[in-house]
């Protein structure tokens, strides 16, 4: 017993590290959205807020941590829904790129966008725009897609809204060194 308190003692110590095992991105998707769905904010008002999917059915699987993959989908969803009014939409979308072997997830909103100034900031530690909240999500986001070998990105979509880019390879590529 004393092996196991320690071995948690010391999981606790440090982040949590990432349990990689072959992953649907799809059903990781549906299940945060199932989430969302039933979260406060987004059943808040009429007309009623939606998610519409549109998500690839012939996706390879990936090699990745499904907790953490929903936690990034989780945060970035959320701050949608916050982001959106009344009656307003998130689609999420995914698509598999052969060429370049990776999944992409995009998480799009019909929000108000962010101002020009902010767009490089939102990935900051500790930065927010909401009176509440910590401003990590994304930066804990960012940092674990990245360590998945992925990258994230986030742009104004043109027809307003904002659209966040996650890009996953099928397995984690190894960035060399001791890790």
């Amino acid at each position: 017993h004393v092996e196991l308190l320690m071995k948690n003692l010391l999981n606790y110590a440090r982040p949590v590290a990432a349990e990689p095992v072959s992953v649907n991105v799809n059903k990781v998707l549906e299940k945060t959205v199932y989430f969302i769905e039933k979260h406060p904010s987004f059943v808040s008002g009429e007309p009623r807020r939606q998610v519409i999917k549109e998500l690839d059915d012939h996706l390879p699987e990936i090699i990745a941590d499904p907790q953490q993959l929903q936690q990034v989908f989780f945060n970035i969803l959320l701050n949608s829904v916050d982001a959106i009014s009344e009656g307003g939409k998130i689609t999420v979308t995914t698509r598999y790129d052969e060429k370049k072997g990776v999944v992409a997830v995009d998480l799009r909103d019909t929000g108000k966008g962010i101002p020009a100034e902010l767009m490089e900031k939102i990935f900051q530690p500790f930065f927010t725009t909401k009176g509440k909240g910590t401003g990590l999500g994304l930066a804990i986001s960012k940092r674990i897609i990245e360590e998945h070998g992925g990258s994230i990105g986030v742009a104004n979509h043109v027809s307003g809204g904002v659209a966040f880019t996650i890009t996953l390879p099928l397995k984690p590529q190894d960035k060399g060194g001791a890790t």
